[in-house]
């Protein structure tokens, strides 16, 4: 009998160690593939912010180049206003075109276009002594907006249509800066 408790406490004994191995196995496996899993994990993580960060950065970015081309458009519209205004008061009337204007300047090689789009500012001449000269911009700027003309098309040559919650030309998604002659 003494040698049959031997055996149960020895057969205990080992049970006891074989399910601690197991356990310890366990808990290792789990650990160290666990450990991988978060390293993966993490380095995703990380590859995931930076490129989200890689994004907004890029989205900020886009979003100050149209705040830069927007300023320089609105720029360019006071520059021409001048130019305007200058060519009334030597010829009493506005000219036909733009390319006129830029030609009595002998600004020939100087554009009279967007500095994106490529196409030229909008400008129409209303009889002799009338203008409305808009450009699109990109970002609704409550600033810009608030304080050009909104108005509509002054005659029939005139296809600027001023108000600010679309393009001069009614383009979705720009915004018309307009103004119009004093």
């Amino acid at each position: 009998m003494g040698q049959v408790n031997l055996l149960k406490g020895i057969k205990t004994i080992l049970v006891v160690l074989i399910v601690v191995l197991i356990a310890v196995g366990i808990f290792y496996f789990g650990f160290y593939f666990g450990t991988q899993n978060n390293k993966e994990l993490a380095q995703k993580e990380l590859s995931n912010n930076t490129s989200l960060n890689q994004s907004s950065t890029e989205q900020v970015l886009e979003e100050d180049k149209m705040k830069f081309r927007d300023a320089r458009r609105i720029a360019d519209i006071a520059s021409i206003r001048v130019m305007l205004e200058l060519y009334f008061d030597d010829h009493n009337s506005y000219p036909e075109s733009l390319q006129v204007l830029l030609a009595n300047f002998r600004l020939e090689g100087k554009s009279s276009n967007d500095p994106s789009m490529e196409k030229p500012y909008f400008y129409a001449r209303c009889g002799t002594k009338d203008y409305h000269l808009g450009a699109n911009l990109e970002i609704k700027n409550v600033n810009y907006l608030q304080v050009d003309n909104d108005k509509g098309p002054m005659c029939s040559a005139d296809k600027i249509d001023g108000v600010d919650d679309k393009g001069c030309d009614g383009t979705k998604g720009l915004f018309c800066y307009d103004i119009a002659s004093p």
